[in-house]
């Protein structure tokens, strides 16, 4: 499953009931952290190699939610969920968690895409606009009921599915990926939960917050990825994880930290980052967009963090020269042209 179908996909999940369930099968969260974010993650298989979770119920996650479920917005192709379903209760999601899951060998450069939602919801409510959202997009929509959970997929061809489970979760991947997912929920396989790399990440960045999300790199990843062994003598090479957050005090906070396999990797992967600053630096103030090289650099043992943060009034300005169209390049001069020499007569 491609990005572009994951993110159209996404529009499935977000039909949810306002309100908070704990499954049974739910450990208890701790007081800096919700209950439906953690659950997310438990229905994530441990293989993930990305995971961004977005927290609604976080202290300030008012301004991610507007962003994401504008009740005007129209989906493409679709149109508004109050128009398709009868109703748009997408103000009552609790937490989304995106995940790229690692496919086999002989496509391992294409990973699936996996998506999970907590919430309390009507079942039946929410399987009928599942269905009207398919069919609005051409699709043939087929559902099955299996113990606890309701299966939906298209008959038409698509790899996707659905799962509608009646603890307060739905889970969107392909049909291989999802029995992982429900392998991962019920115990019976370890979930992203259990990867040390990803709690690492995590605890690392910090706390509860609107967005969180972490990358794990395995050893050779940007030769892999560009088939260039030539890349392993770049600072980027050195990666083996990633993460970052998002959180909205007085304006915006963005905090990433790039891990690397020893401390001694971190300066070359920071002179490399400074390098493309001061390139870039020039060109965005000359966009008028100079607030986005307000970062900080820092190392952190192995660890090098980033840090970015605007206020309110600085946000607002950032976004609305980013809303207009950018300024083109300012002209070179014209040099003049060369004056024809006309040689004098030969005297005779």
């Amino acid at each position: 499953m491609t990005p572009q179908t994951a993110a159209s996909l996404l529009v499935l999940v977000i039909a949810l009931r306002h309100g908070r369930h704990t499954p049974e099968a739910a450990a208890p969260a701790s007081s800096a952290e919700s209950v439906a974010a953690p659950l997310t993650l438990r229905a994530v298989p441990q293989h993930a190699s990305m995971l961004v979770t977005l927290d609604l119920e976080a202290p300030r996650a008012g301004a991610l939610r507007t962003l994401l479920f504008d009740p005007e917005r129209e989906l493409a192709g679709i149109g508004r969920l109050q128009d398709v379903c009868g109703y748009d209760p997408s103000a009552g999601v609790q937490a989304l968690t995106l995940a790229a899951l690692k496919n086999k060998p002989a496509d391992a450069r294409n990973p699936a895409f996996a998506i999970v939602a907590a919430g309390e919801f009507d079942q039946q409510k929410l399987a009928r606009c599942v269905e009207r959202l398919l069919e609005a997009k051409g699709g043939n929509a087929e559902r099955q009921r299996s113990g606890s959970m309701t299966l939906i997929h298209d008959r038409r061809g698509s790899e996707a599915q659905i799962a509608l489970l009646d603890q307060g979760l739905v889970l969107v991947s392909t049909r291989e990926h999802l029995r992982q997912m429900l392998q991962a929920l019920d115990g019976d396989a370890p979930s992203a939960t259990d990867d040390a790399t990803h709690r690492s990440l995590r605890e690392a960045i910090g706390g509860r917050a609107p967005l969180l999300g972490t990358l794990t790199f395995q050893s050779g990843w940007l030769e892999q990825l560009l088939e260039d062994e030539a890349v392993q003598r770049s600072p980027l090479a050195s990666l083996r994880g990633a993460a970052l957050r998002l959180d909205f005090a007085d304006g915006v906070a963005l905090d990433v930290l790039f891990r690397c396999g020893e401390p001694g990797e971190v300066v070359p992967l920071q002179s490399f980052l400074s390098d493309l600053r001061r390139k870039l630096g020039p060109l965005l103030r000359q966009q008028g967009l100079g607030e986005l090289d307000r970062f900080e650099l820092e190392q952190q043992g192995a660890d090098l963090r980033l840090r970015w943060k605007l206020d309110q009034k600085t946000l607002a300005g950032l976004v609305e020269r980013l809303n207009q169209p950018l300024a083109a390049p300012a002209p070179k001069p014209l040099a003049s042209p060369p004056q024809e020499i006309i040689p004098a007569k030969p005297s005779r």
